[in-house]
């Protein structure tokens, strides 16, 4: 209210509203008034709650540089704009609920929730906390939902326009659960560096469901990290309707750079339940060169990963997927996608798996509903220089591996298929092509891999060859790949090694 700001009795020659001790105009310590006095004596404010209830602010509170405020999760905060955050704060133990931005950090070095502290509810905003400054650190919140599960949506979980921001850490005790958000829960609109590590987005510690964004994390900007490889880093992004977008806005941003790494995208925490996203990690809008390995993607309703483009604008290349488990969980137990990766459109240079000289292990895409991996024509335009080798590729529903006739060059299959004496031999229409083969299941209808048994290559009359001594091996699928294009055609099939 209008009295709860320092007070300087005019009576007194002294002024109190800078004596050190808070109080207003009626004697009360008012968070306002504790805040403001210490900004008059230009100095941090340590503020400790030991009183419950809920305090409506007027217009907003902004300590002074390295102060601290402490609810004791007894404290509710509302108003337009609670809480401004300059440099070197730290905030714990409260409930802000009904702003239309709860923690506006306009500065550096910002501690939001305390690990093995006191955590943070912000809910019912219309965005929860606004990250403009560098070296902020968000963890153990609780965004869109309450401690007891309640949900209690934000249009906007957490926006970062600034660099170098940690939300959630390998760390126990650090995750912040985002979940409900009409928007997303996590956009990084600018800034580079910034690292998202062991949240659960979409969903909660105990795998509940019915609690998903609309979108899981939104990105736009360069080099930002998803995920880690630490035994904390994983993120659980599970049922939002998208569960990671990386859309740029060319020409004037590309998405560049970011890294998807060892996050579990449509299952629970402990990969034991499906929490589907509509879409596991979607891909477009002139996004370049996004890695995304060591994640479990499974679950979702429709592609764990898409990746596409509608025109020339839109034309989005470079990315590099490796050792993904697609389809299944840590332990091989199959959740399915409906289909494993999808690429169509205006889309080149993918790496799935090794690429054409080697480098990056394959992935496990299998047990997926209708397909393994897709690529497909779309507006006029088709996917080209995609290149995957060494993945294992098998109990897709419809069929491991689609790719139309316009895609990838029109890279045809080797033909002129035979065994005889261990020898598997073929033809391609082309010189110096790199041949995988595959151990195959003869009685599964659509070519599979199982295992990759090793890669020859054609000579000047694309005639090629290769040594099969393992007796369990049956059937074999083969690739082909072209080295100067990095572009591999679809499988062909051979079900006659005897």
């Amino acid at each position: 209210d209008i009295h709860s700001y320092p007070y300087d009795n005019p009576d007194t020659e002294v002024d109190e509203s800078k004596d050190g001790l808070c109080s207003d105009e009626f004697g009360r310590c008012t968070i306002r008034a504790a805040v403001e006095e210490a900004n008059i004596l230009n100095q941090p404010v340590n503020l400790t709650f030991s009183v419950s209830g809920t305090i409506n602010l007027t217009s907003e509170i902004s300590p002074h540089d390295g102060s601290s405020i402490n609810g004791n999760n007894q404290i509710t905060l509302s108003g337009t704009v609670p809480l401004v955050l300059m440099n070197g704060n730290t905030i714990q133990g409260l409930k802000i609920s009904g702003a239309f931005i709860a923690i506006n950090i306009q500065g550096s070095n910002n501690i939001v929730g305390v690990i093995g502290g006191n955590y943070n509810e912000i809910v019912n905003c219309n965005n929860g906390i606004s990250i403009g400054g560098t070296g902020n650190k968000i963890y153990n919140n609780f965004i869109g939902i309450t401690a007891g599960d309640n949900l209690q949506p934000n249009q906007v979980g957490i926006l970062i326009t600034e660099s170098n921001n940690e939300i959630g850490k390998d760390a126990a005790g650090a995750s912040n659960i985002i979940c409900g958000s009409s928007n997303s829960a996590i956009i990084i609109g600018f800034g580079t560096g910034n690292i998202v590590a062991g949240n659960y987005i979409g969903t909660n510690i105990s795998g509940q469901s019915g609690l998903g964004n609309a979108i899981g994390i939104a990105i736009n900007s360069d080099q930002n990290i998803i995920g880690g490889s630490g035994t904390f880093s994983p993120n659980t992004i599970s049922g939002n309707q998208i569960g990671i977008a990386i859309y740029a806005a060319p020409p004037d941003t590309y998405a560049d750079q970011n890294s998807i790494v060892n996050n579990i995208i449509g299952l629970s925490a402990l990969q034991d339940s499906v929490i589907p996203n509509n879409h596991g990690i979607s891909i477009t809008n002139g996004v370049t060169n996004t890695k995304i390995y060591d994640n479990v993607i499974s679950g979702n309703a429709t592609d764990g990963i898409g990746i596409f483009a509608y025109d020339d604008i839109s034309y989005t290349s470079g990315h590099i997927i490796y050792r993904n488990r697609i389809g299944v969980n840590k332990n091989n137990v199959q959740y399915p996608n409906r289909t494993g990766i999808s690429i169509y459109g205006n889309v080149a240079d993918v790496t799935i798996g090794t690429d054409e000289i080697n480098n990056y292990m394959p992935n496990t895409i299998v047990g997926n509903e209708e397909t393994g991996l897709e690529i497909k024509s779309y507006f006029g335009y088709s996917p080209n220089e995609i290149v995957f080798r060494k993945n294992i590729i098998n109990q897709n529903g419809l069929i491991n591996l689609f790719i139309d006739s316009l895609s990838n060059l029109g890279l045809n299959t080797p033909f002129g298929l035979s065994f005889n004496s261990n020898t598997f031999s073929g033809v391609h229409a082309l010189p110096g092509m790199v041949i995988d083969v595959y151990k195959a299941n003869k009685f599964e209808i659509a070519a599979s891999a199982y295992e990759w048994l090793g890669s020859t290559t054609t000579n000047l009359n694309g005639i090629f060859s290769f040594t099969i001594n393992d007796p369990s091996v049956e059937a074999v699928s083969v690739t082909a790949t072209n080295p100067l294009s990095g572009t591999t055609s679809g499988f062909a099939k051979y079900s006659s090694i005897a």
